[in-house]
């Protein structure tokens, strides 16, 4: 799985105020994402597979 800094690029900083570190794997994001974030949550996750494709 893409870390999140992969995904997120220069971006991933504004995912720190939700607890999520850029050191992150996609799934670890999206689980502490999904009770505070929802749709950012939605938004890494079709992201990683923008990506994988």
């Amino acid at each position: 799985m893409a870390l999140v800094a992969e995904v997120m690029g220069i971006h991933t900083h504004v995912l720190r105020r939700y607890g999520v570190s850029p050191n992150d794997d996609v799934d670890t994001a999206v689980a502490k994402l999904s009770n505070v974030a929802p749709h950012l949550a939605k938004f890494l996750r079709e992201a990683s597979c923008v990506l994988s494709s």
